[in-house]
C-alpha cells in the first residue's frame, strides 16, 4: 500500500546487516535488545490482526488477537513503557472498528470488537498480578516504578539553567553524535546530557522525595515534581523537548559501543568524511521515509 520499490525494500533490508548501529545493538547485552524480535512479530500480527478484521473471519481474528497480547505481554514484561504503548497501539483499531460501523459491514465490526475485547482482557490479566505483587511488597499498585523516576531525570535536565553554548551543545549531541560534541564544546558541557547526568538528577530527585514522604506516595509524589518543574521553566521544556525528539531520525553512528570489530572496519566506520557522510545521509533519508510515510498515510485516507 506504500508502493515501494522491491529493490529499495531489499536494499534496505540489505543495508541493515551492514549498519553499524543496528549490529552494535544486535549484540549487546542490555535488555531492550531482546524485544527486536518480539516487534518484528507485534508489527506482523498486527497487520494480518488488521486484514482478518476486515475479511470479517472470526476464528482468525480470535487467534491472531491472542498472538497479539502475548507478543505484547512479553514485550512489556522486558521493558515496562510497553504497558502504555499498549493502548496507543490499540488506538488505530478502534478508528477501524467505529468506521466499520459507520459503513454497516457487520461481521467486520463485530471483529473489531472482538480483537479489541480479547486484547484488553489478555493483556491487563497478565499486568494486574504484578501490579499487586507491587503494591504488596513495594506499596505501589504499578507494574514499574521507573517511569515517575525517568520522567523527573528528562524534567531536571530540560528545565535546569542553560547558557545559549549549552543549548547548542544539546543539538550538537543528538544530531551530531557525541565525539562532535565534545570535540566543539568540551566534555563538561557535553556531559549535561549523557545517561550518567541523566541518572544522577533522577537520583537526587528521588532521593529528596523519599526524605519527605513514605514510600507508597514516591511515585505520585515524583509526578508532582516534574510538574511542578514544568510549569516553572515551559517553554524551555517544549523546545528542549523538540530537539531531543527529532534525534530519533539521527539514530545511525560509526560509534563501535558494545561490540568489538576488526580494525580495518574501524578505519573504514571512522575514516572522515565517511563517517560525517553515514550519519547525514540515513538522517536524511530517515526524514524522507517518515514524511513519506504521513503522506501516503493521508491519501490513503482522502
Amino acid at each position: 500500500k506504500l508502493k515501494i520499490n522491491p529493490a529499495v525494500t531489499a536494499a534496505v533490508l540489505l543495508y541493515f546487516g551492514f549498519s553499524p548501529t543496528v549490529t552494535n545493538a544486535g549484540f549487546s547485552l542490555y535488555s531492550e535488545m531482546a524485544v527486536f524480535p518480539l516487534l518484528l512479530g507485534l508489527t506482523l500480527t498486527a497487520s494480518s490482526s488488521w486484514s482478518a478484521i476486515l475479511a470479517g473471519h472470526t476464528r482468525v481474528t480470535m487467534g491472531y488477537a491472542f498472538l497479539f497480547s502475548i507478543l505484547f505481554l512479553l514485550t512489556t514484561y522486558i521493558k515496562g513503557i510497553y504497558e502504555n504503548i499498549f493502548f496507543l497501539f490499540l488506538i488505530p483499531f478502534i478508528v477501524l472498528t467505529f468506521a466499520l460501523l459507520r459503513q454497516n459491514k457487520t461481521a467486520s465490526f463485530r471483529n473489531g470488537i472482538l480483537f479489541l475485547t480479547m486484547t484488553g482482557i489478555i493483556f491487563i490479566a497478565g499486568i494486574l498480578p504484578m501490579k499487586f505483587l507491587n503494591k504488596q511488597y513495594n506499596g505501589n499498585f504499578t507494574f514499574t516504578n521507573r517511569g515517575p523516576y525517568a520522567l523527573s531525570a528528562s524534567v531536571n535536565r530540560r528545565t535546569q539553567p542553560l547558557t545559549f553554548s549549552q543549548i547548542l551543545s544539546l543539538a550538537t549531541y543528538n544530531f551530531a553524535g557525541e565525539a562532535a560534541c565534545r570535540k566543539y564544546f568540551g566534555p563538561e558541557t557535553c556531559s549535561l546530557w549523557s545517561i550518567e547526568r541523566s541518572d544522577l538528577l533522577g537520583r537526587s530527585a528521588l532521593t529528596e522525595v523519599q526524605s519527605k514522604f513514605p514510600a507508597s506516595n514516591t511515585d505520585s509524589e515524583l509526578l508532582h515534581f516534574s510538574q511542578e518543574k514544568v510549569l516553572k521553566n515551559l517553554p524551555q521544556y517544549i523546545f528542549l523537548t523538540g530537539i531531543e525528539w527529532m534525534t530519533m531520525f539521527f539514530w545511525e553512528s560509526p560509534e563501535p559501543g558494545f561490540v568489538a570489530r576488526p580494525d580495518w572496519l574501524d578505519r573504514i566506520y571512522f575514516a572522515s568524511p565517511f563517517k560525517e557522510l553515514l550519519r547525514v545521509v540515513v538522517s536524511l533519508l530517515s526524514i524522507f521515509s517518515f514524511f513519506y510515510l504521513l503522506a501516503t498515510l493521508r491519501k490513503n485516507a482522502d
